[in-house]
């Protein structure tokens, strides 16, 4: 029995040491910041179970030597295993409690990251928006260029049927023939710029229609994200008390093991 004990106790300890290897593994794709000082706390226990399982081998080693009873060593072993099995179990819990933090933080990465191409998005279409309302600033310009074009025609045409006789007059009719085909052409030009013109501020109004929902998502985001952090934050202070307290029970009853 008592080879059985002794068996069970390094059990014990090389479960712990593989657990920690697992967490160190882990530890590296976690984010700085709460996932950091938890992990030191899990280690800094880890590092006071080892010097207890030390301590304890030394214990057992100086009992030996000491001739106690088969009873007696029986009776410590049993207390020892239990203690261990607490121990066990709460790291193992600890290790649970740690898987859930990166999942979490997973979820608030991949939060952040859409975060991030709704925004690119966003900034695309106001680009995209500017370029639009450029082009109609060109568009009026040019409708009003070829509007006083086709004004001064007239003016110059009023003009030269005044002064010239009737053979330039035909000569001028011919030419206000060729301008008013020529005018003609402008007003359908003028009607397609027109419609270009319609379509683009249609246009403009659909992106900024999309603009002010895409606004709003990221507005959503943005405090969906708060949330979550201000939950992670709240639950690693939790876990950080808990963790004392029974960091704290675990040295009274050590103390009281070894008295």
């Amino acid at each position: 029995m008592k080879y059985d004990l002794t068996l069970k106790i390094f059990s014990i300890a090389s479960s712990c040491n593989r657990n920690r290897t697992i967490l160190l593994h882990a530890e590296g794709g976690l984010n700085a910041g709460i996932e950091h000082d938890h992990l030191t706390i899990v280690k800094e226990r880890e590092c006071s179970l080892n010097e207890r399982i030390i301590n304890l081998q030394l214990k057992y080693d100086q009992l030996a030597r000491e001739h106690l009873t088969v009873e007696k060593r029986c009776e410590m072993y049993e207390k020892n295993l239990k203690h261990y099995e607490t121990l066990e179990h709460n790291y193992l819990e600890l290790k649970h409690n740690n898987e859930c933090y990166s999942r979490q933080i997973a979820h608030a990465n991949q939060l952040e990251k859409e975060f991030i191409d709704k925004n690119l998005q966003y900034e695309q279409l106001e680009k995209e928006n500017m370029d639009l309302k450029k082009q109609i600033k060109r568009l009026n310009e040019c409708l009003l260029n070829e509007e006083e074009t086709n004004r001064q025609l007239k003016n110059d045409y009023l003009l030269i049927k005044q002064r010239y006789n009737e053979e330039q007059f035909e000569q001028l009719t011919k030419k206000l023939n060729d301008a008013c085909d020529l005018t003609r052409q402008i007003q359908i030009k003028l009607k397609r710029k027109q419609d270009e013109s319609d379509h683009l501020k249609k246009t403009l109004s659909n992106n900024e229609t999309m603009i002010e929902k895409l606004r709003n998502d990221l507005r959503q985001e943005a405090q969906l994200r708060e949330e979550l952090q201000q939950r992670c934050h709240t639950d690693a202070s939790q876990e950080i008390s808990d963790s004392e307290e029974k960091k704290k029970n675990y040295e009274m009853a050590d103390m009281q093991l070894r008295l």
